[in-house]
């Protein structure tokens, strides 16, 4: 069923607060569609790459690196 034959059963013969509830999924539906989730779709649309500013790498001790990502920035780094 439609998002219309839908509306029109309902106003016919349901609570008349049926509408507002209606309205409420389908702008969710067509907010869903406008992002690029469809029936099909799992992903996100596109992807943010987002890197390291060369502040933050410069700011890495590597005598100390904090966490995985550091570690292993600084064991590339000492390849080179």
């Amino acid at each position: 069923m439609r998002i219309i034959e839908i509306y029109e059963y309902a106003t016919k013969y349901a609570h008349p607060d049926v509408e507002k509830q209606l309205k409420k999924y389908e702008k969710r539906a067509t907010n869903r569609m406008r992002m690029g989730y469809a029936p099909g779709f799992i992903s996100y649309p596109f992807r943010v790459r987002e890197g390291w500013s060369k502040k933050y790498k410069k700011s890495i001790n590597c005598n100390n690196p904090k966490g995985f990502s550091q570690k292993a920035h600084c064991a590339g780094r000492k390849k080179k």
